[in-house]
């Protein structure tokens, strides 16, 4: 019991500024939301439509930086330490070029949002706020990059200082163009997306000056950093099926709010608002999921398989009590925290039945970001890979739609699909788990 104790310490200790961290990167669309939404439902329905229009490349790219931190550590603990810095490198053209092209992509595609099947008024407000927030992927990746390059060392102080001095700043460049400052106009939705967009490239840039110039990275410049087509093959062998794993899950959670976007942009509000607050649960689950990733890198690294299934079990268990945790808040809470974003008494009701529906999934939510997390620590990349796209686009959507439209469930059917994908990618993912390390 007192192992137990200090392995549950050891990733709890790691865990919190990696939550943090994470919270911090939501936090900036919570904002939003929240300033969006006192403009009116109207942007706020918009505001959830481009985010889902951009979900699935933004979070494929996201996809591309989780394996960077369990790579660190596993090479930290081998024979290659002081190659450690060819990884940020190479990762940082890869990943580059890849959200470089799925902005191109984005940005020529966005006509189609008028196709969509969305009120019209909500297709106005999205259009210009989309430029903004597409344009945004690009040094948010490339600031994600990197500090998961320094999260894999486990150098997360200045990194959460960072992530969370983003919050403040986002806040008020969103009040000087949301709502007009001196000579800037009052820009709503639009000025919210300049404000993403800035306050991206600021942390961008900080990050890279902190990687570049820092003394505690000095130890792994004795090497000079360099790129190769060898170690961008070997990353990207790994990278790229965790960028569709993420864009399997988004992709899924974006089509089934398009869907819930057909019955009007009072559900669609509601759900934004929901799924905002699902969203931040999320987030901690993230932070135990990356934590867990290192540690079990780490071990793996060090060919102590024992070592590395304990602390995966553990962060399994951590994941569970959580998730159960959030269950209880969300129904508890369930009428007062939609009333963060809105006070329309319709998008409220609506908001406040989907979230016991969230409650339902909160722990297999958890379990499985971890159990996802952990298989990545020991660069297990292609099950997950296939469990995730089967279980989101053969399950979850099919559940979703028929419910939503077939059953006249609308909003509430959807969330049951969310229910059904997730439980199965998380029972899946934890067997594999078990069965790779017993």
């Amino acid at each position: 019991m007192k192992f137990d104790n200090q392995v549950n310490r050891d990733i709890l200790k790691l865990a919190l500024p990696l939550t943090v961290g994470s919270l911090s990167q939501m936090a900036l669309t919570i904002t939003d939301s929240i300033m969006i939404g006192n403009i009116s439902y109207t942007h706020l329905a918009a505001s959830s439509f481009v985010s889902n229009y951009v979900g699935i490349p933004y979070v494929a790219c996201i996809g591309l930086t989780t394996i960077i931190a369990p790579l660190v550590a596993y090479q930290i603990n081998s024979d290659r330490r002081k190659y450690v810095g060819n990884i940020l490198a190479s990762s940082l053209i890869l990943n580059s070029i890849v959200a470089s092209l799925l902005c191109l992509t984005i940005g020529f595609s966005s006509n189609l949002i008028d196709k969509m099947g969305q009120e019209e008024q909500v297709v106005i407000y999205a259009k210009p706020f989309l430029f903004w927030i597409n344009w945004s992927i690009l040094p948010m990746i490339i600031f994600l990059t990197m500090k998961q390059f320094s999260d894999g060392m486990e150098k997360t102080r200045v990194p959460l200082i960072i992530s969370i001095a983003a919050i403040p700043l986002n806040v008020l460049l969103n009040y000087i163009f949301i709502y007009g400052f001196w000579s800037i106009p009052r820009m709503e939705l639009e000025g919210a997306g300049i404000a993403t967009f800035l306050t991206r490239c600021i942390i961008a840039i900080v990050m890279t000056i902190y990687i570049l110039y820092s003394k505690v990275f000095d130890e792994y410049r004795t090497v000079k950093w360099k790129s190769s087509i060898e170690e961008l093959k070997r990353i990207g062998k790994m990278s790229l099926p965790s960028a569709w794993q993420y864009a399997s899950e988004i992709g899924a959670f974006a089509i089934l709010a398009i869907i819930i976007g057909w019955f009007g942009a009072k559900q669609l509000a509601a759900h934004q608002i929901a799924i905002s607050i699902a969203a931040v649960t999320f987030m901690i689950s993230v932070g135990l999921a990356s934590a867990g990733s290192i540690k079990v890198g780490e071990y793996f690294g060090a060919g102590d398989i024992p070592k590395a299934r304990i602390y995966g079990l553990a962060s399994i268990r951590i994941a569970i009590l959580y998730g159960v945790f959030c269950a209880l808040c969300f129904v508890l809470l369930r009428h007062q925290l939609p009333l963060i974003f809105t006070d329309e008494p319709e998008v409220l009701k609506i908001a406040s039945g989907l979230l016991i529906l969230g409650a339902v999934f909160q722990i297999s939510d958890s379990v499985q970001a971890v159990a996802i997390g952990i298989l990545r620590g020991m660069q297990d990349i292609k099950y997950p890979t296939i469990v995730a796209t089967i279980s989101y686009w053969l399950f979850g959507i099919p559940v979703g739609y028929i419910l939503a439209c077939n059953l006249n469930m609308r909003a509430n059917g959807v969330w049951i699909g969310f229910i059904t994908c997730l439980t199965l990618v998380s029972v899946f993912l934890y067997f594999r788990f078990n069965k790779l390390t017993k």
